[in-house]
C-alpha cells in the first residue's frame, strides 16, 4: 500500500525541528497542521485540507482510501511549511468514546499530603476498572476531597486521615485506535498524543471563564456530535451521539430525490435550521435525479427544505439533551452552552439549540493561531486547534488534566509530568 508521502523527497525540506503537528481525522474532512510555538502563542506554519474517505461516524471503515485522505492533507501542510514532519498528535472522534466518573482515595493516617500520595491515588484511580478492550485516552482529575471535605484545588500539604482523587477516565475501544493507529503509521508518522474530539475542542473554544463557570460545549460534526462539559476548570464528561451534518444532507437528498453532493450545496446555499417565515413562499431550484432522465431542476419550497433540517437538528439536540440529563450534568453544567463544529455555521442553529436545551448559548470558533489563515478560526477547524493548543502545553491546557503521552505507552508512565500539569 502506497501513500503521497512516501513520494516526497524529504532531502529538499528542513527537518521538522520544534514544530507541533496535528491532525485532525474527521468524517468530511482531514485536516493537518504544522506550527511553531512562540512567545504569545502558537504561529502556524502550514496547513492542508483534503476530503475524509473510509470514514463513518468518526472510525475508520477501509484502510485505503483514509490512508489517503491523511497522506494528501498533510503533504499540503508539509510543502507550505517547507518541512517535513514524523509525528502528529491525533484526534479520536469516534461515536464509542466513554467517560465515567471515579472516586479513588488513599490512607493518610493524620500526615500531611505528599506528591506520592497523589501519584498513588491516580494510578489506583484505573486499576481494574476498564477490560482489556478499551484504552484509556485521559485521565483527568476533577476534584480533591479530605476526610470527605469536597472542593480541594491543591491537597499537598493538608492533613487528613484519606485522599480522595475525583477522576473523569476518557476511553475508546482498543481495537478502533489500533486501526487508527495503523493508519497514520502507513502514512509514515508517529503519534504524539491521542487527544478526544470534545476535549480538543474545549482547549480551543472555551474561555477560561467558561471552564471555571461551568459551560457545556456541543460539537457538531459531519458524522457524529460531540458534548463536553467542564466545571470548575476540568472536563468533567463527554458524551457522543452518532449523528451529524452529513445525515441533515442524506435526509435532503432522499426527500428532494436528489444526490448527496446536490443536497450539500442546497443545505449551504439555502439552508436554515429553523422556519422563518420569511421564506415562506420562497421557491428554490433542486436537482431531481431520475434514472431514465438527465438530472432536471424542479422547483421546491424553501420552507420544505427547512423543516427536513429543522427536524434532524432538533433530535440532535434532544439526544445531546437526554445524556446529559441521564448522567447528572444537564443542570451541574449551567446555563452556558457554546456550539462549534461545521454544522454550527448553519443559520438558526443557535436558536433551535436555546430552545431545545434551555439554556444560553453562542457560536464558539477557535481562538485565533498566529499567522493563521481566516479559514483556521471557523468553527469546524476548533479541533485541530485544541490539538495544537494541547501540544503546547501548559500554554492554553485547563489544569488538573493528565493523559496518556503515546497509544503504545500507558496512562501509567510519565507521572512527574502528570504532577506539572495537574497543578
Amino acid at each position: 500500500m502506497t501513500t503521497n508521502r512516501s513520494l516526497l523527497t524529504r532531502r529538499d525540506a528542513s527537518p521538522a525541528k520544534g514544530l507541533v503537528a496535528a491532525l485532525d481525522i474527521g468524517s468530511h474532512k482531514t485536516v493537518a497542521v504544522i506550527a511553531r510555538a512562540e512567545l504569545g502563542g502558537a504561529r502556524v506554519l502550514g496547513y492542508g485540507v483534503a476530503a475524509s474517505a473510509g470514514i463513518k461516524s468518526g472510525n475508520i471503515i477501509e484502510m485505503e482510501p483514509a490512508i489517503a485522505s491523511i497522506s494528501d492533507a498533510v503533504a499540503q501542510a508539509e510543502r507550505m511549511a517547507d518541512s517535513t514532519i514524523d509525528s502528529v498528535l491525533v484526534n479520536v472522534s469516534s461515536r464509542q468514546l466513554s467517560s465515567r466518573l471515579v472516586v479513588q482515595s488513599v490512607p493518610l493516617a493524620s500526615r500531611h499530603v505528599t506528591d506520592a500520595d497523589i501519584r498513588q491515588t491516580i494510578l489506583d484511580s484505573n486499576n481494574g476498572s476498564l477490560s482489556d478492550e478499551w484504552q484509556v485516552l485521559h485521565m483527568i482529575p476533577t476534584g480533591w476531597s479530605i476526610d470527605g471535605s469536597r472542593g480541594i484545588r491543591d491537597p499537598r500539604g493538608m492533613h487528613g486521615e484519606s485522599l480522595a482523587a475525583h477522576m473523569n477516565i476518557v476511553s475508546a475501544p482498543r481495537f478502533t485506535l489500533k486501526t487508527l493507529t495503523s493508519c497514520v503509521a502507513l502514512c509514515h508518522l508517529d503519534i504524539n498524543s491521542l487527544v478526544a474530539s470534545p476535549f480538543a475542542a474545549g482547549l480551543s473554544s472555551l474561555l477560561e471563564d467558561d471552564r471555571a463557570v461551568g459551560v457545556t460545549l456541543i460539537d457538531l460534526g459531519a458524522g457524529v456530535t460531540s458534548a463536553s462539559v467542564f466545571i470548575d476548570g476540568a472536563m468533567v464528561y463527554l458524551t457522543v451521539v452518532p449523528v451529524g451534518g452529513q445525515h441533515v444532507t442524506n435526509d435532503i437528498a432522499d426527500i428532494l430525490h436528489t444526490s448527496i453532493p446536490l443536497a450539500e450545496e442546497l443545505k449551504l446555499l439555502y439552508g436554515e435550521a429553523e422556519k422563518n417565515p420569511n421564506t415562506l413562499e420562497e421557491q428554490i431550484n433542486a436537482p431531481c435525479l431520475d434514472q431514465d432522465r438527465p438530472i432536471e431542476a424542479h422547483a421546491v419550497s424553501r420552507w420544505l427544505l427547512t423543516e427536513i433540517i429543522q427536524h434532524r437538528i432538533e433530535e440532535i439536540f434532544e439526544l445531546i439533551r437526554n445524556d446529559l440529563i441521564q448522567a447528572g450534568f444537564y443542570r451541574a453544567a449551567g446555563r452556558r452552552v457554546v456550539l462549534t463544529g461545521g454544522g454550527s455555521n448553519l443559520p438558526g442553529v443557535r436558536e433551535v439549540a436555546a430552545r431545545i436545551l434551555d439554556k444560553t448559548v453562542r457560536l464558539g470558533r477557535p481562538l485565533p493561531l498566529r499567522s493563521a489563515p481566516e479559514i483556521l478560526i471557523e468553527p469546524q477547524f476548533s479541533v485541530v486547534a485544541g490539538l495544537i493548543a494541547y501540544g503546547m502545553r501548559p500554554v492554553g491546557v485547563p489544569a488538573r488534566q493528565a493523559s496518556s503521552r503515546t497509544p503504545s505507552t500507558t496512562v501509567f508512565n510519565n507521572l512527574g509530568l502528570w504532577l506539572k500539569e495537574i497543578f
